[in-house]
């Protein structure tokens, strides 16, 4: 004969995969008694509890799914929550039934991470002539208020990614702080340019935009005859200066 005793092992998480903020993480467990046999219990007899220590941070997942005889499941939405590995107890009763709680922790559970968020990410202007000052920002965001660092990179034509000055930008409890830089390009970078934001946190939580890019053109111009005039009569036999002026449209400026 059986004890009157429950068993309810935390099957998932496992600690084999980690996540990231927002994503939706799997609680599993399959609830026994004593001798190994399943036990059917109602759903609301089943509950798990997270917590990030560091943090001081508790949270629940009690929406249970029983799927077959005995096991429980529930999707715990990890939005906003902390970064850091996480301990994970589960709940399980029945009447007539000793209460069982299973406590598990790192390694065995899984690390979340909380990656700063970028938006409005911009270049302005996206297709002018290389003289003209090329705009970039973009805005962060880190939900559990670390330290950040925020980079720009380029890749001009079929070069290599390269970092843009400054080096980066540091920002804590970054809530939508915007970030600038300005590049000056030369007629030697004409063509298509990438580039990207990227950005990581004291707990090496990382994250990057997509990747966008713009023209660098060359010079909007227009050339004008100055000498000779109109209706000017060349005689043969004479030398003729002919003289014409450029005029850079995009600079605003005539070259020297």
């Amino acid at each position: 004969v059986c004890p009157w005793d429950l068993s309810g092992p935390v099957d998932e998480p496992d600690g084999d995969e980690n996540y990231t903020s927002s994503d939706g993480i799997l609680m599993q467990t399959f609830v026994t008694n004593y001798c190994g046999e399943a036990i059917d219990t109602d759903t609301s007899n089943v509950w798990y509890n997270l917590t990030n220590t560091p943090w001081n941070y508790n949270s629940s997942c009690d929406s249970i799914t029983q799927l077959g005889a005995n096991v429980y499941k529930c999707t715990w939405d990890s939005t906003d929550a902390p970064s850091g590995w996480y301990n994970i107890s589960v709940h399980a009763e029945k009447v007539n039934y000793y209460d069982n709680d299973t406590n598990v922790s790192h390694p065995d559970t899984f690390y979340l991470t909380n990656p700063p968020i970028f938006e409005d990410e911009t270049v302005v202007p996206t297709a002018e002539g290389w003289t003209q000052t090329f705009n970039f920002s973009v805005n962060v965001t880190d939900v559990t208020d670390d330290n950040v660092s925020v980079h720009l990179w380029e890749k001009i034509g079929a070069g290599s990614w390269q970092e843009v000055p400054p080096t980066y930008y540091n920002c804590t409890s970054c809530n939508k702080d915007q970030f600038n830089w300005s590049r000056d390009y030369t007629c030697g970078d004409i063509g298509t340019v990438q580039y990207k934001f990227n950005a990581s946190d004291i707990y090496n939580s990382t994250n990057q935009t997509s990747i966008g890019s713009f023209s660098v053109e060359a010079e909007d111009v227009s050339v004008d005859n100055v000498t000779p005039t109109v209706d000017f009569v060349v005689n043969r036999s004479d030398t003729t200066v002919f003289t014409i002026s450029v005029y850079d449209r995009d600079n605003q400026s005539y070259p020297e």
